[in-house]
């Protein structure tokens, strides 16, 4: 094995570790998120918390199925999930992979299943 692939395999693992790593937090941080909840197996909380992109990922893992609401400055979102895959949303007249696209990039804003 020459320099230049330890080097890639080396990198290979590395960002492996860091992703199997972040699941597990991500999946942490869900369930803090539930046990703090005011209803039981309700998950709510503030995307400046937890991105989009990573309570999405948290879903995914957690094979949960769910509609998850998501509001940001008087715009609702809302996202259907079955096991853990997103199947559907909708933001006002903005449907499927275009509300989809428009909410993964709100980084600010409250979210409740």
């Amino acid at each position: 094995m020459g320099v230049e692939d330890f080097i890639h395999q080396a990198i290979f693992d590395l960002k492996t570790w860091y992703a199997s790593r972040k699941k597990v937090v991500d999946r942490l941080h869900l369930e803090k998120l539930q046990k703090k909840a005011s209803r039981p197996g309700v998950i709510q909380g503030r995307l400046e918390e937890m991105s989009m992109i990573d309570l999405m990922q948290s879903l995914e893992m957690g094979q949960k199925s769910c509609r998850l609401i998501v509001r940001q400055n008087g715009a609702q979102c809302e996202l259907y999930f079955a096991s853990g895959q997103c199947r559907d949303a909708k933001i006002g007249s903005v449907e499927g992979d275009d509300a989809v696209y428009k909410v993964v990039l709100w980084t600010a804003g409250e979210f409740e299943n």
